[in-house]
């Protein structure tokens, strides 16, 4: 993945992701 502006959930799955602006 190169989404720096992309804060994955290590408390999840990774396909759950916080998407910032």
């Amino acid at each position: 993945m190169g989404h720096s502006n992309r804060l994955w959930l290590k408390d999840g799955p990774p396909s759950v992701s916080l998407d910032y602006p």
